[in-house]
């Protein structure tokens, strides 16, 4: 619910030319917990649909799960996948 709150709130803003929004979203852990696969799904096609109408926005979010992303992300946006290891 929070983060359809702040994508509402940034299309509103956008839609009323309110430019307030530093133009940064990080979500940490989709769908680790209160989020079915199905709703993360939903949720990470969402945020993309958004980085195209606001193109300005840069989204980066985080998840245990790279299934995903399978089919829904562009390669060169997904930094690492499977076993691989940021840190």
């Amino acid at each position: 619910m929070r983060v359809a709150t702040v994508i509402a709130l940034l299309r509103a803003g956008a839609a009323r030319h309110i430019d307030s929004h530093p133009g940064l979203l990080l979500i940490d852990s989709v769908a680790a917990e209160e989020m079915t696969a199905d709703a993360a799904r939903r949720l990470i096609g969402e945020l993309q649909t958004l980085t195209r109408e606001l193109p300005e926005l840069q989204v980066v979010f985080t998840t245990a799960q790279p299934e995903l992303v399978e089919g829904l992300l562009p390669e060169d946006h997904i930094i690492t996948s499977g076993s691989e290891h940021l840190f």
